[in-house]
């Protein structure tokens, strides 16, 4: 079962900008994963390529858009599937229940930062959202990790504090908050596949964070339809159980694309490395002679991108991408050939 998490951190000393996103908070993932399952968490650190989770930057409980590293996601109350629960409530400790899970999508606006121009000051309140895709590999790791709340971890130079865990699922004292709830969900991959339209042929994508992509042993921030649904179709998968065909990509189309190039930073062990990748909104439609299967497979693949980002350094909080409705995506209308 695909799932998002979000740990609500506090720090103990200044975090340095260079260590809000990137290699070092891989590193305190693989730590936390060692101080619950030192097997595990030494295979992942032997396998820093591992796409089976990804990592956001360090997250503000009230961030800005003044450094332009904030990228928003608005999306109204309509969804792509039936909201079948309410947002995630506290569970009491000891209390099991499994409600019916669909996948959702939150109505307020979604905010996810990337990157930081100032340090984090000491005893500021910050979340980070970690998402798993091999439910048989990670789902252990949530309920144990809840026993580490008020332990402190390495932060590059700096510690921070782990406050609650914010989750959708069933749990063991497990907390959610706002604006937190909005990123911590999950849903089966099975409930994903019944639950995708057999009907909507229009698709419509906004990039939350800088995403490239490796195309002929090279790096591109264009996100053509190979480039995005071919990522979705292979990591769907690997763990999902339920394999689609490399052809199946050949019934989308792109239809409109508002997109920007972004100059950033991705830093990496001692170095830092500029990366071009792209943000903004495109727009895909399934072709009219696609049949109902084709059109709720391509469907699926555009709702996992709740749990799965496209593009490279997916585990370094690149690629964080999410479908938009249709009543509500942005300027979502088709291009208009040029007389």
């Amino acid at each position: 079962m695909p799932q998002s998490i979000v740990l609500n951190l506090v720090t103990q000393s200044a975090i340095p900008r260079e260590h809000l996103q990137g290699y070092v908070l891989q590193q305190l993932f693989f730590n936390l994963v060692k101080t619950v399952d030192p097997q595990l968490g030494n295979a992942l650190c032997r396998d820093e390529q591992n796409r089976a989770y990804s990592l956001s930057a360090l997250q503000l409980n009230e961030p800005s858009d003044a450094s332009g590293n904030l990228y928003l996601l608005k999306e109204e109350k309509t969804t792509h599937l039936e909201q079948t629960q309410q947002a995630p409530k506290q569970v009491k400790k000891g209390a099991l229940q499994q409600p019916a899970k669909a996948l959702q999508i939150a109505p307020q606006t979604l905010h996810l930062q990337y990157g930081h121009d100032q340090p984090i000051a000491p005893n500021t309140a910050c979340w980070w959202r970690i998402s798993f895709l091999d439910d048989g590999l990670f789902d252990h790791l949530i309920f144990l990790w809840n026993q580490l709340q008020n332990e402190c971890f390495p932060l590059g130079s700096g510690r921070v504090m782990i406050h609650s865990i914010a989750a959708d699922l069933p749990s063991n004292g497990l907390t959610t908050g706002i604006p937190q709830q909005d990123w911590a969900s999950s849903c089966s991959y099975r409930d994903i596949y019944e639950q995708a339209s057999a009907g909507d042929r229009n698709i419509h994508f906004q990039f939350i964070t800088p995403t490239v992509f490796e195309q002929a042993g090279r790096i591109t921030a264009l996100p053509t339809v190979e480039a995005v649904f071919q990522t979705l179709r292979r990591r769907w998968n690997c763990y999902s159980g339920l394999a689609f065909a490399p052809r199946l990509i050949d019934n989308i189309f792109p239809t409109y694309f508002n997109i920007q190039t972004q100059l950033t930073q991705i830093f990496r062990r001692s170095l830092s490395e500029p990366i071009t990748g792209c943000l903004g909104h495109i727009s895909f439609r399934i072709t009219d002679d696609s049949d109902a299967l084709i059109i709720q497979r391509l469907n699926t693949l555009a709702d996992f991108t709740r749990y799965c980002p496209v593009g490279c350094n997916t585990q370094l909080g690149m690629g964080v991408i999410h479908r938009l409705s249709s009543l509500n995506a942005l300027n979502s209308q088709p291009l208009q050939s040029v007389k």
